[in-house]
């Protein structure tokens, strides 16, 4: 699960199972406070199983798309990641509430 944290973070949580049976496991930083916009819409998609492929997407202060990859081992996302999305700056506009990603396999 991505949420943005009171302190405007972006956080990963994790849960072990169904909601219904499930229990949480804890909660990390995703994406550090100065890269979020309040109140941001927050997608996530993956491709393969459910741990291959993880791309989070959410808009940044200066109301650009920005993007977080699960590598498989760790987490690249950023001002500084060149293969992110973010790069290319593409501009959202202000006041945008929703947001949706939709990954395809013979694209990527």
């Amino acid at each position: 699960i991505f949420y943005q944290n009171a302190d405007n973070s972006i956080q990963s949580a994790g849960i072990s199972g169904p909601f219904t049976v499930g229990t949480f496991e804890g909660s990390s930083l995703l994406v550090p406070a100065n890269e979020v916009l309040r109140g941001t819409p927050i997608a996530a998609t993956t491709l393969g199983n459910a741990f291959q492929g993880i791309r989070v997407y959410f808009v940044s202060p200066n109301y650009t798309l920005s993007e977080y990859v699960w590598t498989g081992t760790s987490w690249v996302g950023g001002p500084s990641c060149n293969s992110c999305i973010t790069t290319n700056q593409f501009a959202v506009q202000p006041g945008s509430t929703v947001m949706y990603a939709m990954g395809n396999a013979a694209g990527s």
